[in-house]
């Protein structure tokens, strides 16, 4: 396998703009990320400018981590891997950390265009999704966090240990931990909540859709439970207080049980809707990017019951980074109460706003 000396590299990459303008970005204050890290696959191959630009730091090594690809890369922005050795393998694997580096969504997508040359064609294939939160200790959440996509019961490492962990590693594995601890933040609490999300290649979105475009299915069949609600006398309440999780607890119950747990009101109304944390986050960080979203009109051909068939404009928002079709589109604007339109044009032509 060929490997990359870590100073050569650095010193190769320190004058690459499309790098340099990100790292040489001034870091916010208020900076919030819902991703700890995100993994694209392509079948596509690395350009001859980064081969170029990377191959002075490269060497070969028989000390191999990874004998599925022939070059692996790791610089503070971006880990890479290509050249695959079985066919069935994607050509290229990318990951990339967007909270430690605070990459916004366009940043990612121009390194992975750096690297390839093009974001088209790139897929999501996992990702971690985070909230981090202040209310609740990791064992707190332990006892409220219902995970219903994993079947084991969450597992403590260790007796000193606060870190929780619902299914396995390679997983869709979803893990809680004193994030106060390990920032140093001495008399706070922190607490983070984070999960595994692997996809089928069938059911992979583009990277620019990913990266673009607002989730709504995060944190999906997971459920911060108010059990301080539930009547301290009822079995599952009981099964909590010995169990420690309410994972472990529903697992107890009878099928009738399960049923009329989740009609209960404190699964019902969780103590806290983590999902809508994670949107918000989500939402956050999407409009660190520039221009998104910018509201277009858009000419397509609709099917009308009353005037038969005909072009209609019809109002969208659309990402304008991410916007690849060979559709006729329009801007519209407004200037001293009457709208107008501008000239129609292509998305391969330049806007000027």
């Amino acid at each position: 396998m060929w490997r990359f000396n870590k100073t050569k590299l650095e010193q190769q990459l320190a004058g690459v703009y499309e790098l340099q303008h990100i790292l040489s970005k001034i870091e916010p204050v208020d900076w919030t990320c819902p991703y700890d890290g995100i993994i694209f696959h392509s079948d596509l191959t690395v350009t001859s400018n980064f081969w170029n630009t990377v191959k002075p730091a490269s060497y070969f090594s028989n000390a191999c981590p990874d004998d599925r690809y022939s070059y692996m890369l790791s610089h503070p922005l971006f880990q890479v891997v290509w050249g695959r050795i079985y066919t069935n393998l994607p050509n290229t694997i990318i990951r990339i950390n967007p909270d430690i580096n605070h990459l916004t969504p366009s940043d990612m997508l121009d390194v992975i265009t750096f690297i390839l040359g093009t974001f088209n064609g790139v897929e999501v294939a996992s990702w971690d999704e985070k909230i981090d939160i202040d209310a609740f200790t990791s064992l707190e959440v332990a006892e409220r966090l219902f995970v219903g996509s994993q079947r084991n019961n969450p597992k403590v490492p260790s007796v000193s240990s606060t870190t929780i962990y619902w299914g396995k590693r390679n997983g869709q594995q979803v893990k809680v931990y004193d994030k106060a601890k390990q920032r140093g933040l001495k008399g706070k609490q922190l607490t983070r909540i984070e999960r595994t999300r692997k996809i089928p290649k069938k059911n992979r979105e583009n990277a620019s859709y990913f990266l673009l475009n607002a989730r709504n299915d995060g944190f999906k069949n997971m459920n911060m439970v108010d059990i301080d609600s539930i009547d301290g006398r009822s079995k599952i309440r009981r099964l909590i207080k010995a169990e420690g999780s309410i994972n472990t607890a529903y697992k107890k119950l009878t099928r009738a049980e399960q049923k009329a747990f989740k009609k209960h009101s404190a699964y019902v109304y969780p103590v806290m809707d983590i999902q809508s944390v994670l949107s918000k986050d989500i939402e956050e960080w999407m409009r660190r990017s520039p221009l998104l979203p910018l509201k277009i009109i858009t000419e397509t051909w609709k099917e009308m019951s009353v005037w038969g068939g005909r072009n209609t404009l019809v109002a969208v928002e659309c990402n304008p980074i991410a916007l690849q079709t060979y559709d006729k589109v329009s801007i519209t604007g407004w200037d001293f109460g009457r709208r107008y339109n501008t000239e129609r044009f292509t998305h391969i032509e330049p806007i000027e706003l």
